[in-house]
């Protein structure tokens, strides 16, 4: 997967930034978790991995607008 990211300060209060996400489109998986689990006491305990699928290609463009000073 490949991500593309692009900010640049148009003045001292006001910045454009753009991304490109997963690029490639490549399916994959952002989190998998292992855990155990058993539905009652003395039953057999099962085992899973669990996947969220992840995001397809995606482009967000934006402006950040600073008001105030720190």
């Amino acid at each position: 997967m490949i991500d593309l990211s692009v900010s640049r300060r148009l003045r001292r209060w006001i910045d454009m930034n753009a991304s490109i996400d997963n690029m490639t489109n490549k399916s994959y998986y952002e989190t998998q978790n292992y855990f155990e689990s058993r539905l009652r006491p003395g039953d057999p305990i099962v085992a899973r991995i669990h996947g969220t699928p992840g995001y397809p290609i995606s482009i967000s463009v934006g402006l950040t607008l600073r008001l105030f000073d720190k």
